[in-house]
């Protein structure tokens, strides 16, 4: 959606030469339509929504690099000690 489409969207139209009622907000006719309309427009709600699945998806993924990460540091301290001992 391009930049003016967006205004548009949000202002209202102003063509020139339509004239709009004293109460009108930028073309809607009151407050609460202008809220409405913004509540029920999705666009862009997709985008979000993955971005918010690939934040989740990369945490995960580091608390489980964490953990594993630690896991195997522990295995390899335990045998280093066994070598240690065994050996001397």
């Amino acid at each position: 959606m391009s930049d003016r489409k967006i205004l548009v969207w949000i202002l209202g139209d102003h063509t020139p030469g339509v004239t709009r009622t004293a109460g009108a907000l930028w073309g809607e006719a009151t407050i609460l339509s202008a809220a409405k309309r913004l509540l029920v427009h999705d666009d862009g709600q997709d985008l979000i929504e993955y971005a918010l699945l690939a934040a989740f998806i990369a945490l995960a993924a580091v608390a489980a690099m964490t953990q594993l990460g630690t896991a195997i540091n522990n295995i390899y301290t335990r045998i280093s000690s066994t070598l240690g001992t065994a050996g001397g």
